[in-house]
């Protein structure tokens, strides 16, 4: 089956390791965001890290060491 049901526990309690991916760029992307699809079907945007540091960083959420 391409699909199945877990539960909940074993997502949450089984181990986890970070896969080795390199360093992350501003511009590799973080997150797919879906219009809400008012003026007609949803679309998916990619939005990459400078996007959420851009962000964070006006709203004053970033650590000095952090902000360039």
């Amino acid at each position: 089956a391409r699909y199945h049901v877990v539960d909940a526990d074993d997502v949450r309690y089984a181990p986890v390791e970070a896969p080795d991916v390199g360093p992350i760029g501003y511009w590799d992307p973080y997150a797919v965001v879906f219009t809400s699809g008012t003026t007609g079907p949803s679309k998916a945007a990619i939005s990459p890290y400078a996007q959420i540091h851009a962000v964070l960083k006006e709203l004053g959420l970033l650590k000095p060491a952090l902000v360039q």
